[in-house]
């Protein structure tokens, strides 16, 4: 009795962490998009956003980037589920 009453509360703890698993969302860092998107500028000052969601849909997310003159500039990216990226400066 003892046995059956541990073995199904193990498959439930184990459903229970696969249900969790499942249900939280999946990120990219900042600083890996960087060096995904931006390896041919190094030594630039590019900073993406820090915590970018990816979805069925794909992932969209905005990096900062400071020119040689000191100057700011934003982009908007998005990439959708078939890879395709779509790069737009932000006024």
């Amino acid at each position: 009795m003892v046995r059956t009453v541990l073995g199904v509360a193990f498959i439930a703890t184990i459903g229970v962490g696969a249900v969790i698993g499942w249900c939280a969302p999946t990120v990219a860092r900042g600083d890996a998009l960087v060096d995904l998107f931006f390896e041919a500028h190094p030594g630039r000052a590019i900073t993406c956003d820090d915590h970018v969601p990816i979805t069925a849909a794909g992932m969209a997310f905005r990096c900062r980037a400071v020119g040689d003159d000191g100057r700011a500039r934003v982009f908007a990216i998005t990439i959708d589920r078939d890879g395709a990226v779509t790069e737009a400066p932000v006024p």
